[in-house]
């Protein structure tokens, strides 16, 4: 088939001027045309109205006086224009009063009188025009014009405008056929030279310039354009030899890099286009695929060739060839860490961790890839035999807290009853002061000994990270105040002078009261500890200028060698009086202190000791965090110190009913023989099947239960009880974890009382669930 014969350039510009001038004069004809209509027919309907405002001015009498042949007379006047072809006069009533022509029927004219405005249809325009009278409407009067005039105006508007556009084209093409010369003749002699210039491939050819104008820099460029065409076709001619001896060059490095990538102990597998249909690996690849060096590898391969020997597993399902990596990275898709199995058919497994990176083609098109495996088999079977020896670990971490608790409780329970009644003998009034005295040394080597269980514990959560810490802003004076009349009572027995100086205005702390209480307890419990008899401790809280709390502790009791303040804050350390040249007169485990700086640095604060030696005093010093302004807004209210525990009047103990259930004999007797020692009404049992019996024979105020039931759990009887009588409880119980408090609050108990307990501890947790309405019975579990 022939290609069309070219368009020269002339002739382009030719066009392009025609065209240009046909458009032009096409457009203002067209506006000219539409104006002269809108106007001519603007004029018409102007005239017509005119003519009917006439009519209805002379018109009026005739109509008044309802003289037809006046009102006909009127309407005669429109001979005088041709192009009306109906006219109509209608009165009041909207009758045809009079017509015009006479011999016009009456089916010619709108059966009633039309609306007062200029209307255009098919071929007429009609206009109305009200006949008034001093206000009154006497009728009306209809004008129909044909449009005659305006179609014969059009038509010769339109003549002269197609004789106007005619002459115009033609004075177009003369004049662009004279102009058209200055423009093409430099185009086409440039065409020349470059025809001349791609035929012969002589680059030393130049345009000739012919003009100052574009046409003559154009020229001009193209000029310029040859020299660097000739420099670069230099340069090419040096750089085409340059790039045969690069790719020389890298044909040997690709021979270079495939010895390279066989020797390599890594697994890797070129995929040799973008269907995957063609693989080779180096002879790690083979030894891993178990296949012979430069045997097909590709699972896309055809039926006859591909292996069979192993199939491919990703979480216990095989896959499918096309959701393979080295197929999905033939693709263009990147694979990272992409791990699956290999198994084979005698049985064996090996895990592989695979890479792929595509390749890619001048176009940007996939051609394949680069795949690269790594055998995690070993390292799979010591990940699961370090998660069996982790998992053996935990358990032994559980078995070790199972066995702290459970020796909790069988420590603390036999504990309980002595504590019961040291507590109870050293604040009864009718013994001796000796005899209370002798108590009260009873009952604070009992509680020593519960805080020695308490800080196995505590260092059990700490070292687990499961130390839950309940913050709130607390005034850090008061929590001082608190640790102080704890140790206060054994620094008076040693005649230890306590000396307060609080010199930081507003010491608002935001975290956990009872913890922080505990560190600086443990401190002053320390510090009377180690002063002799006669001494002074000073407690001194200011603050820094990085506007840290500073509480500074100082005793003047027999110090701290620099070895020891090396390790005074480790588990188990204890200072060179307790060594095999010490007496170790003082006691403990030495977990204080490291519970203490644990506690301390969970509070995002720190503590350290300093002292000048032996028996030159010790200080210790804890810095904390204050409170943010946020925070401080949540401190609660100061009011005056409650310290006396609520008590119920003997008249209304009489009538309380307690069912005790407690499987420890000795605590149950002497917990029952306390309570109605304070005229509670008391029911005990020791099993949970015998106190199931008991509350089916009589109904009770308050369950007091142990957890730990030869047959149960007293968290299942708290349930049952609360569930059929709405009963309300306390847990006593030698268990004190954080699970073991959120189970017997889970059951519906009140409160949590863990043994040993002093009977002052009961009576106020008695008292608080007897005075407080059940509206705040079961908000929280009270723990103590």
């Amino acid at each position: 088939m022939n290609s069309p014969r070219k368009s020269s350039i002339k002739r382009k510009v030719t066009m392009v001027i025609l065209r240009t001038s046909m458009a032009v004069l096409v457009v203002n004809v067209a506006a000219f045309m539409i104006y002269d209509w809108v106007t001519y027919r603007e004029a018409m309907v102007q005239n017509l109205v005119t003519q009917a405002r006439t009519i209805a001015v002379n018109s009026q009498a005739a109509l008044a006086f309802r003289n037809e042949d006046d009102a006909g007379s009127v309407l005669e006047s429109l001979r005088s224009e041709p192009h009306v072809v109906a006219a109509a006069i209608y009165d009041a009533q909207g009758g045809i009063f009079v017509k015009y022509p006479a011999t016009l029927a009456d089916t010619a004219l709108p059966a009633s009188p039309p609306g007062p405005e200029a209307l255009f249809g098919g071929n007429d325009l009609t206009v109305s025009e009200p006949i008034v009278q001093d206000g009154h409407r006497l009728g009306l009067v209809y004008l129909r014009s044909n449009l005659t005039g305006l179609w014969q105006r059009f038509e010769l508007y339109g003549a002269i405008s197609l004789l106007i556009l005619a002459g115009s084209l033609v004075l177009a093409f003369w004049l662009s056929a004279m102009l058209q010369r200055r423009i093409s003749n430099p185009i086409i002699a440039l065409a020349a030279t470059a025809r001349e210039i791609t035929g012969k491939r002589n680059f030393s050819v130049r345009a000739t310039r012919t003009a100052d104008d574009e046409l003559g820099d154009l020229t001009e460029a193209f000029n310029t354009m040859l020299d660097q065409i000739q420099a670069s076709h230099s340069e090419l001619e040096s750089a085409a030899g340059a790039l045969r001896v690069s790719e020389k060059r890298e044909r040997e490095r690709a021979k270079e890099l495939a010895i390279v990538i066989e020797a390599m102990p890594t697994p890797v597998i070129l995929v040799h286009d973008a269907e995957s249909s063609h693989m080779t690996g180096n002879e790690a690849a083979a030894r891993l695929a178990k296949v012979s060096p430069g045997e097909e590898i590709s699972m896309s391969a055809a039926e006859d060739i591909k292996p069979r020997h192993f199939k491919v597993f990703k979480d216990g399902r095989e896959l499918k060839t096309d959701e393979l990596p080295a197929q999905r990275a033939a693709r263009g898709e990147i694979i990272k860490d992409f791990e699956f199995d290999l198994v084979f058919d005698d049985g064996e497994i090996r895990t592989v961790l695979a890479y792929g990176t595509p390749l890619f083609d001048e176009f940007g098109n996939p051609r394949g890839a680069v795949h690269t495996l790594v055998n995690i088999t070993e390292i799979k079977r010591a990940g699961a035999k370090l998660r069996e020896a982790k998992e053996l670990a935990e358990s032994a971490n559980r078995s070790k807290d199972d066995f702290l608790a459970a020796l909790s409780h069988e420590l603390r329970t036999p504990l309980n009853p002595a504590l019961l009644v040291a507590s109870e003998a050293a604040n009864n009034p009718k013994l001796p002061a000796e005899i209370r005295s002798q108590f009260e040394m009873i009952r604070r080597n009992i509680e020593l000994e519960a805080r020695l269980i308490d800080d196995l514990l505590d260092l059990t959560r700490i070292t687990r990270g499961k130390l839950p810490l309940e913050r709130r802003a607390s005034d850090l004076h008061d929590i001082l105040r608190e640790a102080i009349a704890i140790v206060r009572p054994e620094a008076d027995l040693k005649h230890i002078e306590l000396f307060l100086e609080f010199e930081a205005g507003g010491a608002v702390v935001f975290g956990d009261a009872v913890r922080l209480e505990q560190v600086f307890w443990n401190i002053l419990k320390n510090a009377v500890k180690f002063t002799p008899a006669n001494g002074r401790i000073v407690v001194k809280i200011s603050t820094s200028p990085d506007a840290k709390l500073v509480v500074a502790i100082l005793d003047t009791g027999i110090g701290l060698m620099p070895s020891e303040l090396g390790r005074i804050f480790d588990v188990f350390a204890q200072g060179d009086h307790a060594t095999s040249g010490g007496s170790h007169r003082f006691g403990g485990l030495g977990l204080g202190l490291a519970i203490s700086r644990s506690l301390v640095e969970l509070h995002h604060g720190n503590i350290r000791a300093e002292s000048a030696g032996r028996d030159q005093g010790a200080t210790f010093i804890v810095e904390l965090p204050g409170a943010l302004p946020g925070e401080q807004n949540q401190l609660p209210a100061a009011g005056p110190p409650d310290t006396k525990t609520p008590e119920i009047a003997t008249r209304d103990r009489a009538g309380m009913r307690i069912l005790l259930v407690e499987d420890h004999a000795a605590t149950r007797i002497t917990l029952e023989q306390l309570l109605v020692r304070r005229h509670y009404n008391v029911t005990s049992a020791a099993s949970l099947a015998e106190a199931r019996a008991i509350t089916q024979q009589q109904p009770f105020d308050l369950l007091i239960s142990d957890i730990g039931l030869p047959d149960g759990t007293g968290n299942v009887l708290m349930a049952e009880l609360k569930a059929a009588y709405g009963l309300k409880g306390i847990a006593l119980t030698g268990y004190g974890m954080d699970y073991d408090m959120t189970a017997t609050e889970k059951a519906g108990f009140m409160a949590h009382l863990t043994k040993p307990i002093r009977i002052e501890s009961l009576e106020k947790v008695l008292a608080e669930i007897f005075n407080a309405g059940d509206s705040s019975a079961n908000s929280h579990v009270k723990k103590q």
